[in-house]
């Protein structure tokens, strides 16, 4: 295949992409990252728009090549020091969180198929509510589905109820009275992106919203174990033994190591991150100019509820949680 086939579709897709971050950093559009932003540019111009002509070969690489390559590139976003702050706030808080996001992914498929949703989109709902919203399921996708729609769609929902959240998890809080430790906790440990804990966490005090992004960020640091067990558990029986794991993940790991050992230049750890957040948001406006309305119409209404029901879930168990331990 030429560069030549590809220019177009990657020009449209590079382009839809930068504007995405663009308008996620200047604050426009509120509440929104720019891969949220993205997909629902690419879906518009994608069903919207006169783009027909163009090939599908450079919107085929965006959302395959390049996104292997800016996921394998986001482990240079964890940072293993939260493991240090999290047990600063005691043992229990980690194993609380251990549990409920594993429990929010077993029961994200319980619940999908209840409501009759593939297996793949069950999944894609639950690791984005477990771990950290559209960038957990941007990192997963490509190994359990390769139906566009899915991922729009688990994105669209998983961003909106953490819009909810935002107005839904402070007024718990204030309602159960919980100290700040525990509001912390419930917030940190439910909504599903870090731009959501940080608004519903500091609206509910300072010291709430510090403890709920810390929360958060080990949540973030569990990615890495989970796109690992599902590459394990979505691989073909006959894989040979070095290839349990896909290349981009066993690169997202290695990264990960080194940008926690200090090893590359602070500046350049910068500039790769950078690059990581556009890369990702290309990719999505790629996976958002395939995805076809009519398919996000079809299973739209039973993807929300299952989304709903999850995240009620989460609430519920993080809530029990804390009386347990007397918050």
């Amino acid at each position: 295949m030429t560069f030549k086939a590809r220019l177009p579709g990657v020009a449209l897709a590079s382009g839809l992409g930068i504007l995405s971050v663009f308008l996620s950093r200047s604050g426009l559009i509120p509440f929104a990252g720019a891969i949220t932003i993205a997909i629902v540019l690419g879906i518009l111009v994608g069903n919207f728009a006169p783009v027909s002509r163009i090939r599908p070969e450079g919107i085929s690489w965006c959302e395959t090549v390049l996104l292997s390559w800016a996921v394998a590139l986001m482990g240079l976003n964890l940072d293993f020091g939260v493991l240090a702050d999290m047990r600063g706030g005691g043992g229990a808080a980690v194993i609380t969180v251990v549990i409920v996001v594993a429990a929010t992914l077993g029961i994200a498929l319980v619940v999908g198929r209840s409501v009759g949703l593939p297996r793949s989109l069950s999944l894609l709902l639950g690791v984005g509510s477990a771990i950290c919203g559209s960038s957990a399921i941007a990192a997963v996708a490509p190994l359990v589905t390769r139906d566009r729609s899915e991922i729009g769609l688990s994105i669209s929902v998983v961003n909106l109820l953490g819009v909810i959240g935002i107005f839904l998890l402070p007024a718990i809080v204030v309602l159960q009275g919980l100290g700040e430790s525990s509001g912390g906790l419930l917030i940190g440990g439910s909504l599903q992106a870090v731009g959501h804990v940080v608004a519903a966490g500091f609206s509910v005090s300072d010291g709430v919203g510090e403890l709920a992004t810390v929360v958060k960020m080990f949540r973030i640091l569990l990615l890495g174990p989970v796109v690992i067990g599902v590459g394990l558990a979505m691989r073909s029986r006959g894989s040979a033994s070095w290839r349990l794991v896909p290349g981009y993940i066993v690169a997202f790991i290695v990264l990960a190591v080194v940008g926690n050992l200090g090893i590359l230049p602070e500046g350049w750890t910068g500039a790769v991150k950078t690059v990581s957040k556009v890369m990702l948001a290309v990719a999505m406006a790629g996976v958002g100019l395939r995805i076809q309305v009519a398919g996000l119409i079809r299973q739209g209404p039973r993807a929300l509820l299952a989304g709903g029901a999850i995240f009620v879930v989460q609430i519920v168990l993080l809530s029990l949680f804390i009386r347990f331990q007397g918050g």
